[in-house]
């Protein structure tokens, strides 16, 4: 049934469908694609308007479907018909509208994944535009115009009035802090509305039939449950459909294996469970060791304190949180009588591991350091430019399984400074003061560039770590780089040890005196299970975090306003930068793990650290206090 405004969305399916009328069923079809499909599908399953299907007509009886078909819908974009069509016209449409899909079009995580629309890139100021108290909105729907409206509970008078989508349904959802409120519609679509900032922020169609939604207690979660399909989707608070399950099918499990539905039968039958309570994971006696692996500092820091006040090890996937405090972690941990490591298969605890070996052998431990992809350029990427570094295409990103967020965190540097300072935390090798170099070499030069000045290296001092670039600065690709791997540098101690090194095989410099030793990959994932061994069986961390000595501290991507928003790892407005502890401190920098959705309260040129002063700091303040506790207790102090 045409409406007054144009299409958003026309699906591309085909289906069959005998229709006994006196119109005949080529007529009909005509019909329905002139003055129907543009607002709701090809396929009927809605675009502007709401699926004309059976499971979504329910409610509705075919007389008085053919009347709205005939005078249309007051108050709504439903125009009438009834001066272009005649009455078995009309009947045939509603009887075409009242026929079964067969079969009945998919829509699963795929679908859904591809529906998903972001309005809000960028993170929205943490303070409400309006005056009123933002604890006592009254929050209308209206269904005869398909409309919300925002009015003060104080005084009842209008703040924001916005288009909704379609026959919203179940009532508003709101997160706990009452800034967010979700709507779900009756044709599947959900609606992410911040109330402070009264805007859109995004949506995703859940399914094409849906009863209800439900909001988390903390907010975190959105669950969804449809008719058509019959299905709960259980999306993110961003709502990006949650990845549990999928994840797990993606590494060839079988479904029966995650089918345990508690705790205890995982434990009694050796299937796994999957639960969204991190308090039930930490409290369970049956389980001994924790892997944090969310990627979130805060919340990973809040996850390794549950866990270790429980009486678990902790193995430390998340570097992002391990680099903001760990050392005090593993204070704990140790005051617990339980391990906390670094997660073997990961670059950092492999950097551990080969520096342990140096300083075993008795030999001097000049550098160590990663390979990475970097070229100064890479330092301004932001996710909706950081395919383009990769040289891939809209397509090829489309076709992969791929996360923008993440990929710009390692494009930038961010990811490399965090890794980097949480190594020396665990080791007590320093950053350089600037930074990160990013220094370009391959196998054969590891020797000669990651050595002091004073010997013709390029380092300012002995005993730093760095980055072996993959790339020079203009782009071409170093010879042999070792993009994937860690490595070391170390000085022979003696005349004898220095010919030992050409003895042997090892790749020194030109003078001999300076070697290098490396791994060429690592396995994140597939090798974290030893971690898990060595912390239960043997009590020991493969790689800990010991002292306050490096830091990651959040830096301008661009000269940047008071009242703007920072928005953290992998976002548009920071880069994280690896600088020894005692300039962090006098900076007073702000660690990158802080500087999620955070306003600015002074300017920050491009470039510039970001410093405590600099924000308005409002939530996570529980994170924040525990922050400044490591940094008064853990400067220096190993464990």
């Amino acid at each position: 049934m045409k409406m007054r405004a144009p299409a958003l969305l026309i699906f591309g399916l085909f289906f069959q469908l005998t229709v006994a009328s006196s119109a005949g069923a080529a007529e009909v079809g005509e019909n329905f694609k002139q003055h129907c499909a543009a607002c709701h599908g090809a396929d009927r399953l809605g675009g502007i308007g709401p699926a004309l299907i059976p499971e979504n007509l329910a409610r509705l009886r075919k007389p008085e479907a053919e009347k709205v078909i005939k005078e249309g819908r007051p108050a709504t974009q439903m125009a009438g018909f009834g001066d272009k069509l005649s009455g078995d016209e009309i009947k045939a449409l509603v009887d075409f509208a009242y026929t079964p899909i067969k079969p009945m079009p998919a829509w699963g995580e795929k679908e859904i994944k591809a529906s998903r629309i972001v309005h809000e890139k960028q993170p929205l100021p943490d303070k409400p535009v309006f005056k009123a108290d933002p604890m006592n909105l009254f929050v209308v729907v209206e269904s005869g115009d398909h409309h919300v409206s925002i009015l003060d509970g104080d005084k009842l008078e209008p703040i924001h009035r916005f288009q909704s989508r379609y026959a919203l349904h179940g009532g508003p959802k709101f997160t706990p802090d009452g800034r967010h409120v979700f709507f779900a519609s009756r044709d599947g679509w959900i609606t992410k509305f911040d109330l402070w900032n009264l805007k859109v922020v995004a949506e995703v169609r859940a399914g094409i039939n849906t009863r209800n939604a439900a909001v988390s207690g903390d907010g975190q979660w959105v669950a969804v449950a449809n008719y058509l399909p019959h299905s709960l989707v259980i999306l993110d608070a961003d709502l990006n459909v949650a990845k549990a399950r999928e994840s797990l099918k993606r590494v060839g499990w079988e479904e029966d294996q995650y089918s345990a539905k508690t705790l205890g039968d995982a434990y009694k039958t050796g299937k796994t469970c999957i639960v969204d309570n991190a308090a039930a994971l930490a409290e369970f006696d049956g389980i001994e060791c924790i892997i944090e692996a969310t990627g979130h500092p805060i919340v990973g820091v809040r996850h390794a304190l549950l866990a270790i006040d429980h009486g678990k090890h902790v193995v430390m996937v998340n570097v992002e949180a391990d680099v903001m405090c760990g050392p005090l972690l593993a204070a704990r941990a140790k005051a617990k009588g339980v391990v906390y490591s670094m997660a073997y298969g990961d670059q950092p605890a492999f950097m551990c591991e080969l520096i342990d070996w140096v300083r075993s052998c008795g030999f001097e431990l000049t550098a160590a350091g990663k390979g990475m992809n970097f070229e100064p350029r890479y330092r301004y990427s932001t996710p909706d430019t950081v395919w383009g570094y990769f040289g891939w295409t809209e397509a090829e990103v489309k076709a992969g399984d791929f996360n923008a967020q993440m990929y710009n965190s390692f494009t930038d540097g961010t990811k490399a400074a965090i890794e980097m300072a949480a190594v020396a935390n665990g080791t007590g090798l320093d950053c350089p003061d600037a930074g990160l170099a990013f220094l370009p070499a391959g196998i054969h030069d590891l020797a000669n560039v990651f050595k002091p000045a004073a010997d013709g290296g390029r380092l300012a001092r002995s005993g730093l770590i760095d980055i072996a670039a993959s790339q020079e600065p203009d782009g071409r690709e170093v010879l042999n780089n070792i993009r994937y791997g860690m490595f070391v540098t170390f000085k022979a101690p003696d005349e004898y040890t220095r010919a030992c090194f050409k003895q042997y095989g090892l790749l020194t410099d030109k003078s001999g005196w300076y070697a290098s030793m490396w791994r060429p990959f690592h396995l994140i994932g597939l090798e974290t299970s030893v971690s898990v061994l060595s912390a239960v069986l043997r009590g020991e961390a493969t790689g800990c975090s010991k002292e306050f000595r490096a830091d990651a501290v959040a830096t301008a991507k661009t000269d940047m306003k008071a009242g703007e928003m920072l928005d953290g790892e992998r976002g548009f407005a920071l880069w994280a930068n690896a600088i020894p502890a005692h300039k962090s401190l006098a900076l007073d920098a702000l660690p990158i793990g802080l500087a999620h959705k955070v306003k600015l309260v002074k300017p920050v040129a491009k470039d510039t650290p970001v410093s405590f002063s600099d924000v308005e700091l409002v939530d996570n303040l529980d994170v924040v206090e525990f922050r400044k506790e490591y940094t008064r207790t853990m400067l220096g102090k190993a464990n």
